[in-house]
């Protein structure tokens, strides 16, 4: 399993920069157990989705936003729906499932 913050329910994150460094955290990639029947992430042994937060760095990102509603612990909204099903919530820095 990836290594990151672990937000409960099998649910883990890691954060990631803008190109060409800086420490800034622009989203998170949620990792999560595969599901089964997902042939799309089969190959990696879990699956995970990114997600883009609405802030300035990525203001010219043509894709989707979450808001930061608290950074520590952390909050996004909306909800955040893999390609798989799986759908929950990352409220307070823990997993809730939708």
């Amino acid at each position: 399993m990836t290594t990151g913050l672990d937000l409960g329910s099998g649910h883990r994150l890691t954060w990631f920069v803008a190109y060409g460094g800086g420490d800034e955290h622009i989203g998170v990639i949620v990792w999560h157990p595969l599901r089964p029947g997902d042939t799309i992430c089969a190959s990696n042994g879990e699956c995970g989705g990114a997600v883009f937060f609405d802030i300035q760095v990525n203001a010219g990102e043509a894709r989707p936003k979450w808001q930061v509603q608290s950074a520590d612990p952390l909050t996004l909204s909306p909800s955040l729906a893999c390609h798989c099903g799986d759908h929950g919530f990352i409220r307070g820095g823990r997993w809730v499932s939708a």
